[in-house]
Order: structure tokens, then sequence, then C-alpha cells
């Protein structure tokens, strides 16, 4: 399932949006959330519940990108039965403030949650995030991995809470917390919490935080590899475990299952190909495939120049998204040449130039 959401409109416009996810008895989703407002939306809140029955299994990915002046608040609850599974990952970036309260319940046992994740301020944001796991049953799992980054003036804070509660016996529970600060005015505070109340449980913590290694950086230079292109690497290096998806193959296959669909529905070609295209391409590059990615954005482009208006949104964002898989391939000139014609494309089309550079950078 693919859940887009868009917030926007006159300056100062507040929205509030409320979704509920529930699955059955031996139910499984995967869901993928594109959650993005421009700069014009002054306030944002949302809540999502989500309830899984007994042996359900949901895969949640969420992609979070706010706008300058933007104020975003949301909530996940999410309750778990017995031998559930719940996989969580998500990625916040943006230049505004953003909070994001995560609460999960183990309620019966079995029961098991993994939770990873990246924040990403820049400019002037602020990124806020607080995860919360109650273990109230016994033989209950959980795992969190989280990655900050935090570039110019921008600040981000996390907070990691497990609640073991008294009964719950046999608890197994790790969290790791890492931060990177790319600039010397950033500031990231995390702190991991350990609450136990049972005797028998198995539960670990940590945080670590640093700058990029010099050293690395210096090896990889006199190897011929350019700066930003190093640093580029570290940085994904540094982030790649927490963004690791445990059921990308079925998402895929999924994805290319919906390709061929589209390709049968609309044999004379329409958008809704070129979408599907680029949506299967950003799940090859995000799995390590940036080759297939490119050849599938190009693959888009071609039926976006043939089904839609010179110029349109979705021409440029397949640019830019292009222009990303041609850079992970090492093809700076490119990338480079394809990110700016998607960024000339975005502002030709009305948005705003500093929405454009978000999403070129």
């Amino acid at each position: 399932i693919h859940l887009r959401t868009w917030a926007g409109g006159a300056p100062g416009t507040s929205v509030h949006l409320r979704h509920h996810i529930r699955l059955a008895d031996n139910a499984h989703a995967a869901v993928f959330w594109d959650d993005q407002c421009d700069d014009a939306c002054g306030l944002l809140t949302q809540t999502l519940e989500i309830e899984l029955g007994r042996n359900a299994r949901l895969t949640l990915v969420r992609l979070q990108r706010h706008g300058d002046g933007s104020t975003a608040l949301t909530r996940t609850h999410a309750r778990l039965q017995r031998d559930a599974r719940f996989h969580y990952t998500g990625y916040e970036a943006g230049r505004g403030l953003q909070r994001h309260d995560l609460v999960t319940e183990l309620l019966a046992s079995g029961a098991e949650v993994h939770l990873r994740g990246a924040f990403a301020p820049y400019g002037q944001g602020h990124a806020d995030s607080f995860t919360v796991v109650e273990h109230a049953a016994p033989h209950t799992r959980s795992r969190l991995d989280f990655r900050g980054l935090a570039m110019d003036r921008a600040r981000g804070i996390f907070n990691g809470r497990v609640h073991v509660h008294k009964d719950a016996q046999k608890t197994d529970s790790e969290q790791h917390l890492g931060t990177l600060l790319l600039s010397s005015k950033a500031q990231i505070n995390a702190k991991p919490e350990l609450e136990i109340y049972a005797d028998d449980v198995k539960c670990a913590h940590g945080a670590t935080a640093g700058q990029i290694d010099e050293d690395a950086l210096h090896y990889m230079r006199s190897r011929g590899i350019p700066l930003a292109t190093a640093r580029a690497l570290l940085i994904g290096g540094f982030v790649t475990r927490s963004l690791a998806l445990p059921d990308w193959p079925e998402a895929e296959a999924r994805f290319r299952q919906i390709v061929e669909i589209y390709d049968r529905v609309y044999p004379e070609g329409h958008y809704y190909q070129g979408v599907a295209n680029s949506n299967l391409a950003g799940i090859l590059q995000a799995s390590g495939n940036p080759a297939e990615a490119e050849t599938l954005f190009r693959t888009a482009l071609r039926i976006y120049a043939a089904t839609l208006p010179e110029s349109h949104q979705l021409e440029g964002i397949a640019w830019i998204r292009l222009g990303g898989a041609l850079l992970a391939q090492g093809e700076l000139d490119p990338a480079e040449e394809a990110l700016l014609r998607g960024r000339e494309i975005l502002v030709a089309q009305g948005a705003s130039p500093a929405w454009s550079d978000r999403a070129t950078e």
C-alpha cells in the first residue's frame, strides 16, 4: 500500500489528519508512507493508530520531508497481540520544527517490534523523536536502531525508552543510538533509557556521538575519490543499517507486479505506468541496485514525456531521483545535470526555489 499525504495551501494553513491501520489475525501488509508539506503549511498534526491481531505482520516505511516554516507533530501508537510482528523504518528531514512520538505496546507473548530510522535536520531545523516500547507481557522482543545527522545550525533530539513491566519475564530488548555531527554549530542530544521491573530479562542499550572520521576521509581521498563523494560514502555507510528493510524483496516483487499490471491495463501508455516505474526504481535504489534504478527512472521519464504536458512536476521529481541513482554509481557530472534539470522543472511548475533546493539536496 502506498500512502501519500501532502499539506500545503495558503500561508499559515493548519492541517490535522488521523490514520488507522488494523490487521486481523494472520494478516500481512506492507505500507510505504510518503509524508510531505510545503513551506506554506503552518501546522501539521497527524495521528496513526495501529492494531495488529494474533500473528499479524506489518512493515511500515515512512519518508517525511517538511518545509522551512512548518511545524509538524506526529504520534504513532501501535498495539501488538500474541506473535504479532511490527517493522518500522523512518526517515525524517527538513528545516522546520518536527516531533514524532512513536509508542509500541507488546501486549501478549511472542509479540516483536523492530524500530529503525534516521533523522537529518538541516538549516535551522529541529527534529525531536521520542520512542517508547512497552513490554507488558512475557517472552516479547524489541530492537531499536536509529541514526541522527545534523547539519548547519540544526538540532536533533532523540529519546528512546524501553519499559519492562513486572510480569514481563524473558523480555529480550536491544537499543542502539548513533549520531553524527556534520557541522561545528549543529547539536544532537540522544538518550537511551531502560526502566525494568522484572528480574529475568535480557536488555542492552548504548549511544554514540561523533564526527566524520578524518583518517578514513584522508584514506579515501588518497585513493583518488573526490572529497564530496568520500563524505557521501561515509555518511551513507553510517545510516545504511538503520534504514535497511527486512521485507524489501517482497516489496520489490509487489512493485514489479504493479508495473506489469499497468502495462497490461494501459497498453497505449499512461502516466500511471511512469509512477509505477519510478516507485519501483526507488525500491531498487534503496536496496543497493542503482544501475537498474537508473534504467527504470529513464523509462518513467519517457512515459511522462509521452503522456503528460511538458515539464510536469512528476517529471521534475523523476529527474531528481535519477540524479540520486547516478550519484550512487559515482557518475557525478550526469548526476549534477539531472538534479539541476529536475530543479528547473519544479521551479517552472510553481514550486518555491527553497522547496526545490531541498528536493535537490
